[in-house]
């Protein structure tokens, strides 16, 4: 039975706070003073060395029922303490395994380490964990459910540490220096060490990483060589080695190929690697020893792959039981430099001419003032959201909502999903500078996934002076029906995401444009061997021509507006694409498909317009792909043949990377010849 301290909110006996009496009745429901000895003395005790703050600047966590403070400098210190806007995160709201797994995974991100899974916090340090199987370090101690010792509060200081004879780096030994903590050793000019430090730890110990059960590692005992095993939970061992004498902060561990079992510390363990073979290619003889050490070190192998294995899957194992956590909020929420407009007298906001008296009005088939269709920004397909009863088409269904956030925010957000291979994301584009994200806050809008045949569409309306995002139905929907929308994906890589909506005019890939009914009649007659073969053709027949949109020609002096294609002139996708600035050109690329990073600055001409080979301008043009060159290289590299009559007659022009079409042209030709 332990309460919290009023004032700095860690948690005690009843009789160990600064006014027992006081606390022992505020156990029990009455009022009273519930402080600990420090805090009743007025001393402030920095959570990570224990000492006063005395004159030095303290900064208290502002998570809700934390409390923990801190020296400006302590907090400096943790590698996983995170000063936002409102104040210090401090470590214990994240697991530090997950984040020294992954280094930008932080308290305050929206990744596995601050996930909806239970923590449990070490009562002597800013450590906390993910309860269960994965997590927890080996050889902790176990106060309660939530709250820990870790086994660097419990190590025997006699305890001595087995460095190897090895740099971790280069793996050669020599001259070494070695981690007090741990068997690590290293050479210092691999360290890049300018004086030998009279206490080294290595960059492992010092971020917190700790051996955990079910881990692959070497060991070393006694004399005999570093050998691989397994951390076992203290109950899973046998009972005689349960009942074994053992220090505090040790584990026990079982050795691969014996029988063997032994209570070790994290100073005799390091982490066993795929691929690593020990001293094996060193051992020589047939002694029954040598027969179980490389026994265990192929047993260690396989351990290592499944370990791995499922380690690797127990996101995909937690999402299958329920959805990724997020809060849950009704309208937009401010985050960042972002505002949400309020007009300060509705008197003064543009009304729609819509009649109040009308059986729907600002309905689907209005004109009202309100109403605009929006693009979304997401990608990825799991959970959905279905339709609980019939909704009449044009009917609103549910608002799009979740952070609002400016577009340096996004891309910070972005960035953290690149890193961490994240590839569901719930951004939607308000307006010129702000951006819905329904990641870490939203409602049950967020998990309705894409079509090419959507039922749903996205509106934008002004309310009460803001624009907000509404989804409506496009057409009558039955209960119990998959409620989606179009995603409109804008593609940020080279990469593309495949589309699984599984509609009949399905594109394939997000970001690119559902197939007309047009293409899919012509689909189905080709199918079906209904396909014409009229003369000059059959180079079209082989492969989809690109079309080119609305570029003038041919007037000399006419001035025309540029309208681009819809799809990257390398690769035929949509996305986010740069466009050239060459006059007339429609043409338009994805940064990955012209191996750029970013856009280029000024003016750019595609490659289209410079010759493959020197680089100077273009004379002759591939129709099929930016092969170009000058009048010097065109020669034996482009080649000309008929455009066929689905292009108008005339001749274009194929550069030689388009084997497929001329084979084709050569064929028909020879068959008009008699060949």
């Amino acid at each position: 039975e332990v309460i919290p301290c009023d004032s700095c909110c860690l948690q005690f006996h009843a009789v160990c706070l600064a006014d027992g009496a006081a606390a022992a009745d505020a156990a029990d429901g009455e009022a009273g003073a519930k402080k600990c000895a420090d805090c009743a003395a007025g001393r402030q005790l920095c959570f990570l060395c224990k000492q006063d703050a005395g004159d030095k600047r303290m900064l208290r966590c502002h998570i809700n029922g934390c409390g923990k403070q801190y020296h400006d400098a302590c907090a400096g210190s943790m590698p996983f303490a995170k000063v936002e806007s409102r104040g210090l995160v401090c470590p214990q709201h994240a697991c530090l395994a997950c984040c020294v797994d992954a280094p930008s995974s932080a308290p305050g991100s929206s990744g596995r380490a601050t996930g909806a899974a239970k923590l449990v916090r070490c009562v002597r340090c800013p450590a906390a964990y993910h309860g269960g199987d994965f997590c927890v370090p080996a050889g902790s101690e176990e106060l309660s459910e939530t709250c820990i010792v870790c086994p660097e509060h419990l190590r025997d200081k006699a305890a001595k540490t087995i460095n190897v004879a090895w740099c971790f780096i280069c793996s050669q030994g020599g001259s070494l220096v070695c981690c007090e903590r741990c068997p690590a050793s290293f050479h210092p000019e691999c360290l890049k060490l300018s004086e030998l430090p009279e206490q080294f730890t290595c960059d492992d110990c010092r971020m917190g990483r700790q051996p955990r059960y079910g881990d692959i590692v070497w060991v070393k005992v006694g004399h005999f060589r570093w050998w691989p095993c397994e951390i076992l939970y203290p109950d899973h061992a046998p009972l005689n080695i349960q009942r074994m004498a053992h220090q505090k902060g040790t584990f026990p561990v079982h050795f691969f190929g014996t029988d063997e079992y032994y209570w070790v510390h994290k100073g005799r363990v390091f982490e066993f690697e795929d691929g690593d073979l020990g001293d094996l290619r060193k051992t020589q003889g047939s002694s029954r020893l040598v027969q179980l050490f490389k026994e265990g070190v192929r047993l260690a192998q396989e351990a290592c792959r499944l370990f791995r294995e499922m380690r690797e899957n127990r996101d995909k194992m937690e999402q299958s039981k329920k959805p990724p956590p997020y809060k849950f909020i009704r309208t937009n929420y401010p985050f960042g430099n972002a505002r949400v407009y309020k007009a300060a007298d509705l008197s003064e906001l543009h009304r729609c001419d819509c009649s109040a008296d009308s059986q729907e009005p600002c309905g689907s088939d209005s004109d009202c003032m309100n109403r605009a269709v929006f693009k979304t920004n997401q990608g990825g397909r799991g959970w959905g959201l279905k339709a609980m009863q019939d909704i009449a088409k044009g009917e609103f269904v549910n608002e799009y909502v979740g952070d609002l956030i400016d577009e340096e925010e996004a891309k910070k957000r972005l960035s953290w999903a690149h890193d961490h291979g994240v590839t569901n994301f719930y951004m939607l584009t308000l307006d010129k500078g702000r951006i819905i994200d329904a990641g870490p806050k939203g409602n049950l809008s967020r998990f309705m996934n894409h079509s090419c045949s959507p039922n749903l569409v996205t509106q934008k309306w002004s309310v009460n002076g803001d624009l907000r995002i509404g989804l409506f139905a496009l057409r009558d929907i039955k209960a119990g029906e998959e409620l989606t929308f179009n995603y409109n994906f804008e593609c940020l890589g080279a990469e593309k995401l495949a589309c699984q909506c599984g509609a009949e005019n399905c594109s394939g890939f997000l970001g690119v444009r559902p197939r007309s009914s047009a293409n899919l009649l012509r689909d189905a007659a080709a199918s079906s061997g209904g396909g014409g073969g009229g003369g000059g053709d059959g180079a079209e027949s082989g492969k989809k021509r690109r079309r080119t949109k609305g570029v003038a020609s041919g007037t000399t002096g006419a001035v025309c507006k540029v309208v681009y294609e819809d799809t990257c002139y390398r690769c035929c996708d949509g996305g986010e694409m740069i466009m050239c600035d060459k006059e007339a050109c429609p043409k338009v690329y994805h940064l990955g498909c012209l191996g750029l990073s970013k856009a280029p600055s000024g003016k750019w001409y595609c490659p289209w317009h410079h010759c493959d080979e020197c680089g100077r301008p273009a004379t002759v043009l591939c129709s099929e792909c930016p092969g170009s060159y000058c009048a010097e290289h065109a020669d034996s590299r482009i080649f000309q043949m008929p455009a066929g009559t689905a292009a108008g007659g005339g001749v274009i022009n194929v550069c030689c990377e388009h084997d497929d079409l001329l084979v084709a042209y050569q064929a028909s030709e020879g068959k008009e010849n008699g060949d």
